[in-house]
């Protein structure tokens, strides 16, 4: 009886991650910094990125919501707001200091920097 449970959830968990996971966008949050060890509010940020090898992606209207607040939509930092076929976009809070924060030596060169 034991083993026919096991088999039961196991078969449930991989139906629920795999052919009911969302398989139809190339968009992909690659790290997520939420509540930094720095302390510092305004250090959090939000990676996505593009797993297309041909598709770009407008990120302008995309909303980022945590569960207690309302939705913030994401911002162009440069006017530039398409993400391109294997980048990485950042996207920080609006108050954090591109020129003096934290993450302003390792940002990879190529990144999308959106707020």
């Amino acid at each position: 009886m034991k083993n026919i449970k096991t088999i039961l959830i196991f078969l449930f968990v991989f139906y629920c991650n795999f052919l009911l996971a969302q398989s139809d966008t190339s968009l992909t949050l690659s790290e997520v910094m939420f509540k930094p060890a720095s302390g510092s509010t305004n250090s959090e940020f939000v990676e996505i990125y593009n797993t297309s090898l041909t598709d770009s992606f407008n990120l302008i209207g995309y909303k980022i919501k945590y569960y207690t607040s309302t939705p913030e939509i994401i911002i162009a930092v440069t006017g530039d707001s398409i993400i391109k076929p294997g980048q990485l976009a950042v996207v920080f809070e609006n108050d954090y200091d591109l020129l003096n924060g934290i993450y302003k030596d390792i940002i990879p060169a190529g990144a999308l920097v959106l707020k």
